[in-house]
């Protein structure tokens, strides 16, 4: 259960996200292989140019604050790299743009 100030905080984000999509529209979509590929195709361009600047990474970053920064992009990765000692072989799921397995290769 969220407590009443979080509550509050998801709320105010929601109806901030409606200005800009229609939500109930989104809840609808198809989320099969050829709408998640269509999906995609149709982001590459955001994600290169904007999300995360030619770094090959369509997830979002983990941030600790109120702020993103596009060094959060890399959190997830550097977490799983410090787990890693003695791993030679990795299996990325849901692995986008494989940006995680590039730098874990590196």
């Amino acid at each position: 259960m969220l407590s009443s100030n979080r509550q509050r905080k998801l709320s105010e984000r929601i109806k901030i996200i409606s200005q800009y999509y229609d939500l109930d529209a989104l809840l609808e979509d198809k989320t099969d292989n050829a709408a998640v590929a269509k999906y995609y195709r149709a982001s590459d361009f955001f994600y290169n140019l904007i999300h995360s600047r030619g770094g090959g990474y369509m997830h979002m970053g983990l941030s600790d604050g109120d702020r993103f920064y596009k060094d959060d992009l890399m959190e997830q990765v550097q977490f799983i790299d410090g787990q890693m000692e003695g791993v030679k072989k990795v299996l990325e799921i849901g692995a986008g743009k494989v940006g995680n397995s590039k730098y874990l290769a590196r």
